[in-house]
């Protein structure tokens, strides 16, 4: 959720396998700025073996027709 300039994550977490019962899941919310989001994004990204998406040099038809 964005607010203000700053970008509110709620993270759920867990400490034993499924199946989980309610009162098993806890919530953390953190609060970052816009870089430290992008910078999460990138470290997400890396860990998973992934590489961010790039869109910026595909044409009009290209994003639309995709």
């Amino acid at each position: 959720m964005r607010k203000g300039g700053l970008i509110t994550l709620r993270v759920q977490c867990v400490d034993k396998p499924p199946p989980h019962a309610k009162g098993d899941v806890q919530p953390h919310f953190y609060v970052l700025t816009d870089q430290q989001a992008v910078q999460l994004g990138h470290t997400l990204f890396k860990a998973a073996g992934q590489t961010a998406p790039d869109n910026k040099g595909r044409g009009l038809f290209a994003r639309l027709f995709g």
